[in-house]
């Protein structure tokens, strides 16, 4: 998967180059980093599905950040949209990142084998939080 942060490039004219993206937490709670990526082999997700001619379906994930630096899962769901960039900076300021990936084909699968990896990730940070947690109150 190839990656290319909006940092190194301003603007983003169209989704057509890239398979989704990851909204990324940045220095402060205002702020949005957007890293896109592209699969190396585009054909083995299979062609789009879903989408109509205002846009693509997405894949779309959400986490929240809570104020003790928690991050727990907010949402997942499909959605049609004509810009996902636009959509995602209504998100600033809400201390809210994940992740867009264009439907497809065989997306399905990836996207299930992602969200348990991240979900995974995030149960183990929560058990490492309660768990110290508790060992620094005794």
């Amino acid at each position: 998967m190839t990656e290319i942060s909006l940092r190194e490039r301003v603007t983003v004219n169209s989704m057509k180059d890239f398979d989704g993206f990851y909204l990324i937490p940045g220095n402060n709670e205002r702020e949005i980093e957007y890293r896109f990526f592209k699969f190396h082999d585009d054909k083995s997700l299979g062609d789009k599905v879903d989408g109509t001619d205002v846009g693509d379906m997405y894949h779309v994930a959400f986490f929240k950040q809570k104020k003790d630096g928690d991050v727990e899962f907010d949402d997942c769901f499909e959605a049609i949209f004509a810009d996902p960039v636009v959509y995602s900076k209504n998100l600033y300021g809400m201390n809210i990142f994940g992740t867009f990936l264009k439907k497809r084909e065989n997306s399905p699968e990836w996207w299930d084998d992602y969200l348990k990896s991240v979900l995974g990730r995030v149960m183990i940070e929560k058990m490492k939080f309660y768990a110290e947690s508790i060992a620094n109150s005794k």
